[in-house]
């Protein structure tokens, strides 16, 4: 969990998120979008579904939660990747092979 929030006490909450690496290169997740008429975007942003259970109300930083993933695993993973060679490029300067 990269980034904490609070939930609904009383209710099981099933919250939009990202899937990301963090600075050990483990996999977590961020909360996308908020509440609101923009609901539908945040969705639209989601690659899962973090379940909260009823008994929390206030995921923490460094949290364990289920996820249930709203795309293909492989589809995240392939965006995982391609962050983590533009990442690689940036440290280097940008500098990389490239064909003219």
């Amino acid at each position: 969990m990269l980034e904490g929030w609070n939930a609904p006490a009383g209710k099981e909450q099933y919250a939009r998120v990202t899937v990301e690496l963090d600075t050990t290169g483990a996999y977590a997740v961020r909360p996308v979008g908020g509440g609101g008429s923009h609901m539908v975007a945040g969705l639209a942003n989601a690659d899962a579904l973090a379940v909260v259970p009823a008994d929390v109300e206030e995921v923490e930083v460094g949290a364990l939660v289920e996820v249930l993933e709203l795309r293909p695993w492989g589809v995240i993973e392939a965006r995982l990747n391609a962050q983590r060679i533009q990442d690689e490029l940036e440290r280097a300067g940008g500098r990389g092979r490239h064909r003219g």
